[in-house]
Formats: C-alpha cells, structure tokens, sequence
C-alpha cells in the first residue's frame, strides 16, 4: 500500500488554530482584549470547527485508501490502535496533572468549600467518561476536568465511525455528495436556531446566580460541548471528507493556488466576526474553502507557511490545545488555595492584558515544547509498537 504524499502547508494551520483557542480562553480569564462592542475574539471557539474540517481532509487522505474496497477487520483495529496511539498518552497525562491539583485542593479545603462551578467541572462522577474519552457523548451538561478535551472525546467518536463513513462515500454518484453537503448545511442551521438554545436554556436551568456564567440564548452559534457535540463535530469533519473529493480532482486548482485567496478568507473572516455577522454556517463552508486552497497554495504564501516556525507550531499543536487550560488551572486552584474564592478577574487596561497574554504564550509554547517532545512523541511510539505487537 504507497504511503500518501505529506501536504505541508496544512500542518501550520493546526498550530494557528491551537494558539487561537488558547487566546479564547486565556480572554475568559482577564478579560476581553479587544475593545468592547468587538465581537472578534468571543468567535474564536470555531477554531474547533476548523480542527474537525481538517480532520476529515487528512483522515481521507492518510487512510482512505485503506477502506477504498471494505472494512477489513485487521485494518480498522491497526487504524484505531494508531488514533488511540495519537490521542490518549496526552490526553490522560494533562487530566491525571489536574486531577493531582484537585486532590490537593479538595483535601485541604474540603470538596463543600470549593466555589459550585468549580465542583462542577472537577465533579467526580465524570472522571469515568474523561477517561474513555466519552465525556462529550451526552453524559454531562458541560465540559470537564481538562476542558478543550470534550473535541478530543468528539475526534475519538469520528474516528470510529470515519471508516463505515468513508465506504459509503466511496461508493456514492456525485448527486449522493451535494444532497450530503446541503444535509450538512441543513444539519447546522437546526444546531444554531433549535438545538444550541434549547442547550443554552437546559444549561441555564441547572445553574443558580453563585455558580457562575449563564449561557445567553446564542443566535448563529454552534457552540455545543457535549451531547449534540458529537454532531457538530461529524458536519466538519464530513465537509473535510468531501473537501478532499475536490482536493483528489484538482478543483478549481490553477485558480485556487493564487496565495491572495488565503489571506482574503483570512480577512473575511476577521471583518465578518468582528461584528458577530456571519452566522456559523457559513463559517464552516468557508473552513473548507480555507483547507482546499491551503493544500494548493503555491508561491509567497506556501514559503510563509512552511516556515520552520510555523511547521514547528503545527508539529506541536496538540500539545498546545492540550496543555494550555492545565497551565491556566494551575493558577486558578492555586488562587483558591489560598483563599481567593472570588473569581472576578481584577479590572486591568488592555495594554496590560496583552502583555498578560504574551507572557502566557511564550509560557504555554515553551511547556508544549516539553510535552511533545517528552510526552507525546515517545509515548505514541511506545504504544503504536506495543499495541501492534499484541495484535
């Protein structure tokens, strides 16, 4: 079986994304940083999306060829031993980190004197489904424990059904395709106008005023966690797939490979979120435009985006999902160790906050360095040899 050829320039696009969502949620915690009425940054959870539309793309392109005829046994089990291989070691790694921070926190203070919110997520009766990977499949209301981690749950249901999901798109007539990507279009817009405010409202319902954020009833919003999640994720991660069915024909390549349409999608974007005027729909449409033609590209932008740099951060993007709310955890229980229980983020300038932010990412950069390097890599390699061994 020939090994798929490496597309390079989709690696950076990882690492873009991962610095993007720490940002996000580095922002919940000082404050918005960008001037108020600015809805840019508070749109930065669709970087998720992009994630799951990537996925898909890559997941065809690494391993379609190996369930282009039928799902063999053998092959399936050698697949999800390889994704399992890919996730887990971090994923447990960064849980078992906050869950020795827990441990502390609750001995000394006592689990009834921890804020509710915080009892909430650290809540021990989801640390069953952290540990399968399952804690996104509708079990909870929210996020737990390591909290970028409920697409992580989400990726781990895709993979297991990505090869039943590849065999039927393999053998489907073209028709077959389009109606798929208007189901997908019509999947997310019941999301964003039914499912994300009927989530919203259960959310709400389950809160009191003392135990922290309340859910607006978002419009043109698919930010679902959990349940629906799963959803969510499999209308990106198909859209990838059928992204790379044009990708494999060489749609629309000679113009597509001009390097200004990445950075006019680029800019879209920031005017459209800036405003909250594209709904996420339209976003997710606009994240495989961005993948295809990031995986043609030629010329000064593919120069700029195989950068060492920006290879580098997409070689270590996962490191840098994964660790960044441990890194911000860490403060946070620390702070409630010593008495602070008051969670409100201290009125600073945004001069300041920037300079708290860029402080963080070099520390959240340099940490996922540690990770990847003595975490991630050697440990998928440990587990792909050994699990093979076993089969």
């Amino acid at each position: 079986m020939n090994q798929p050829s490496f597309i390079p320039t989709l690696s950076p696009l990882r690492g873009f994304a991962a610095l993007i969502v720490a940002i996000f949620h580095f922002q919940g915690v000082v404050g918005s940083l960008v001037p108020e009425g600015n809805m840019l940054f508070a749109k930065f959870y669709l970087m998720v999306d992009l994630f799951f539309v990537l996925s898909g793309f890559i997941m065809v392109h690494v391993y379609g060829q190996w369930f282009q005829d039928s799902i063999d046994r053998k092959r399936f089990m050698t697949f999800m031993k390889a994704r399992f291989a890919r996730l887990y070691p971090l994923h447990l790694f960064t849980f078992l980190y906050i869950l020795g921070w827990v441990i502390v926190l609750w001995t000394k203070l006592g689990f009834d004197e921890v804020p509710v919110n915080i009892q909430k997520v650290f809540s021990p009766w989801s640390i069953p489904t952290n540990l399968l990977l399952i804690q996104a499949w509708g079990m909870h209301l929210e996020a737990s424990w390591n909290l970028p981690a409920w697409s992580i749950s989400v990726e781990w249901f895709l993979y297991l059904v990505f090869p039943f999901m590849f065999s039927f798109l393999s053998k489907s007539s073209a028709t077959t395709k389009w109606i798929l990507a208007g189901t997908i279009t019509g999947t997310l817009l019941v999301i964003m106008y039914v499912i994300q405010p009927i989530y919203a409202e259960l959310y709400n319902a389950a809160q009191t005023v003392s135990e922290g954020p309340i859910l607006p009833q978002a419009q043109n919003s698919i930010d679902l966690v959990t349940g629906f999640a799963l959803l969510r994720g499999l209308c990106g991660f198909v859209s990838g797939m059928l992204i790379y069915e044009l990708y494999r024909k060489d749609w629309q390549r000679e113009r597509l490979k001009k390097g200004f349409w990445f950075w006019g999608i680029c800019g879209f974007l920031i005017v459209m979120w800036s405003g909250d005027w594209l709904p996420d729909v339209f976003t997710v449409g606009l994240f495989s435009l961005l993948i295809l033609h990031a995986a043609y590209v030629e010329g000064w932008t593919r120069t700029i985006l195989n950068n060492r740099v920006c290879t580098y951060l997409g070689d270590i993007s996962y490191s840098i999902y994964m660790v960044h709310i441990p890194i911000m955890g860490s403060f946070l229980l620390y702070s409630i160790m010593n008495g602070q229980t008051d969670m409100q983020t201290p009125d600073i300038d945004l001069k300041t906050k920037w300079v708290a932010a860029s402080v963080f990412m070099l520390l959240l950069i340099g940490i996922a360095s540690l990770t990847y390097r003595f975490i991630e890599k050697p440990m998928r390699r440990w587990l792909k040899r050994n699990l093979n061994q076993r089969s």
